[in-house]
């Protein structure tokens, strides 16, 4: 389909078989760029003091009152980060989903040990049920915060 094959894999993984979705986005560059801002937002935030953590949680609050599927792709899309660092740490970067951040994924998976990265899986899946629940997103949000190690590992 005219497609780099560099381009076509990268499609391929993040479509996570959804053959529409990978067309549509050969055809909207937009979303891969809205893909990769909010990486760099999670990225950031793993370096971020309490305070900017904090600070984002409300933003994501306000948004998520304006837009619940759009903070619904955010938590799916750190998600999948998180378990892109579980494979990274498990010494199987081959099932890496984000293959175009490789590098990031790596030198962040340095500073986290496997259990953080799992405990901080489990408290993105618990932040999904309690939105989908209907509780204060702010709330919930800011635990989600809290719960993220920080400064590349260490809690925040």
């Amino acid at each position: 389909m005219g497609v780099s094959a560099d381009r076509a894999e990268l499609l391929a993984r993040l479509s996570d078989g959804c053959f529409g979705w990978a067309l549509l986005t050969m055809q909207d560059e937009k979303i891969l760029e809205e893909r990769s801002r909010r990486l760099a937002t999670l990225v950031d935030l793993s370096y971020a003091s309490l305070k900017q953590r904090l600070a984002y949680a409300a933003e994501l609050a306000a948004q998520f009152s304006r837009s619940r599927e759009e903070v619904e792709e955010v938590l799916a899309l750190w998600l999948q980060w998180w378990h892109d660092l579980l494979f990274v740490k498990g010494g199987d970067g081959k099932f890496v989903t984000n293959i175009d951040q490789q590098s990031t994924l790596f030198q962040q998976a340095k500073h986290l040990s496997t259990r953080q990265v799992m405990d901080f899986i489990y408290h993105l899946q618990a932040t999904h049920e309690q939105l989908e629940q209907n509780a204060n997103p702010r709330l919930v949000l800011e635990v989600l915060m809290l719960s993220m190690p920080g400064k590349g590992g260490l809690k925040a």
